[in-house]
């Protein structure tokens, strides 16, 4: 008798405690489902003989990201090396109060070069981008610092010697959202007080019910 009370009892406390893990589970997957709102974006321009592919994967606040630009030969498929390459983003800035500028800036960025009304002004990033180890291959990282829609673009200007006129441009607009706030609880994902208060009557009901039926006896 004393061993099938046991059991039970061991059987309630497990199922309480997946019931906790299933809420970490649950948490963990929004984050996961907010973070890939957005998906890889990969983008082709053709001007005369190049071919040019930018791959924009999305961004996330704080975190590097590389970007990268491959040139070809739209005849032959061989990569173009030598490219007079840059990388220009811009986002508008949310100014506090609708005054002022504001003085941080990311490693590289230049002060507004345009401006709106009321409460934002545009903040530029340029930066030469070099060719990487792989022929035709070029690469940058780039840090989001503001949650905002930040307009990315790569800039061909010359290929060796000869210069494009007009310049090859591709470009893309990629969404960085806004920190989410944790659901996960205190201990393995609870939500709050209230489950706290669940398990915990569930688990001693069990234990009244064990010691009235044996009488104390088990302990």
């Amino acid at each position: 008798m004393k061993t099938i009370l046991l059991f039970i009892l061991s059987l309630t406390i497990t199922s309480c405690m997946h019931l906790g893990m299933m809420g970490t589970h649950e948490g963990h997957q929004t984050g996961e489902h907010q973070a890939a709102r957005e998906t890889r974006l990969e983008k082709e321009v053709v001007m005369g003989d190049i071919k040019a592919t930018a791959v924009f994967p999305p961004l996330a606040l704080g975190k590097e990201t590389l970007i990268e630009l491959r040139l070809s030969s739209l005849q032959s498929g061989q990569p173009i090396s030598n490219a007079a390459v840059s990388f220009h983003a811009m986002y508008f800035h949310q100014v506090e109060g609708g005054e002022g500028h504001d003085t941080h800036m990311m490693h590289g960025e230049k002060d507004s070069v345009h401006e709106r009304p009321n409460t934002e002004h545009a903040i530029s990033f340029d930066q030469e981008v070099r060719e990487s180890s792989r022929r035709g291959l070029y690469s940058i990282t780039f840090t989001p610092s503001q949650p905002c829609d930040h307009k990315l673009m790569f800039h061909v200007t010359a290929i060796g010697d000869e210069e494009l006129t007009p310049e090859l441009v591709i470009e893309a607009t990629r969404n960085v959202a806004s920190p989410q706030p944790s659901h996960s609880g205190m201990m393995h994902g609870f939500g709050g007080a209230s489950e706290y208060l669940i398990l915990g009557g569930v688990l001693m009901g069990a234990m009244m019910i064990v010691m009235w039926v044996t009488r104390g006896g088990i302990f």
